[in-house]
């Protein structure tokens, strides 16, 4: 896997992504969809270190722009990220 956007990910997740929006999109009580949840952003990959924060950023920004394409077809539902909702670790001790 390619953590450079934005072929960090593969293909078939953004397929996902695609097939869960056009699912849910169609109810009127869809207030929003997530990308993510309980993503630690500062996971680090390789030798060379690299995040899984420009990662989701750019899955976030595909569905986004995948989402205002499809004006007319479904009705637009905001997507957004939810982070991990843990204390700080320094309040673990």
């Amino acid at each position: 896997m390619d953590y450079v956007p934005p072929k960090c990910y593969p293909d078939d997740l953004f397929t996902r992504g695609q097939m869960v929006y056009n699912a849910f999109a169609v109810y009127d009580n869809t207030l929003g969809l997530s990308v993510g949840n309980e993503n630690n952003l500062q996971v680090k990959h390789g030798r060379d270190g690299t995040t899984t924060a420009p990662c989701v950023k750019a899955f976030l920004r595909d569905m986004r722009s995948y989402a205002a394409s499809c004006s007319g077809a479904v009705r637009q539902v905001p997507i957004g990220l939810d982070i991990a909702d843990i204390p700080p670790r320094e309040h673990w001790i």
